[in-house]
């Protein structure tokens, strides 16, 4: 085989690697995405499907405020936009 040859088989042979390497991150690539997606519509599927009442308390007026004061602070801030130590202040300056 004349030298010439042999760098345009040696070329080409980088090219077919290079393609190759290309042609497997892309797949990679294009699996990540699918698994995002499969992920994603898993997540809006339970939030449609499995749905739980947010405001399930029988109570209210009073009562429903009692019950929030003593129960999960979180619940307090969901449900008045206030942490529990801003409400009491707020009412004491009522």
């Amino acid at each position: 085989m004349l030298p010439s040859h042999r760098m345009v088989k040696s070329h080409h042979s980088q090219a077919l690697t290079q393609a190759r390497q290309v042609q497997l991150s892309n797949l990679k690539h294009r699996n990540h995405y699918i698994l995002l997606a499969a992920t994603q519509a898993m997540f809006y599927a339970q939030m449609v499907f499995f749905k739980q009442p947010y405001h399930n308390s029988v109570l209210t007026g009073r009562m429903w405020v009692t019950e929030l004061l003593g129960g999960n602070p979180k619940h307090i801030k969901d449900q008045l936009g206030m942490e529990k130590h801003v409400f009491l202040k707020f009412v004491r300056n009522l």
